[in-house]
């Protein structure tokens, strides 16, 4: 009975947010896909400058 409540409670909960929820995703995960380029790109370079004056701070000490 509780399973068959669940079953039948998801679909039309789906079905009435899908067509505005798919527009909507689509939009964001493009969006997410250029912040999370931007992001992994600037912590590398971060990363990439920590490491460069970690190392250098170590030949000169």
């Amino acid at each position: 009975m509780g399973r068959q409540f669940v079953n039948n409670s998801k679909p039309s909960e789906y079905d009435m947010y899908f067509p505005f929820f798919t527009v909507l995703q689509v939009n964001i995960i493009k969006f997410n896909l250029q912040f999370i380029i931007i992001i992994i790109v600037t912590n590398c370079i971060i990363i990439y400058l920590i490491s460069f004056f970690s190392f250098a701070s170590i030949l000169v000490g």
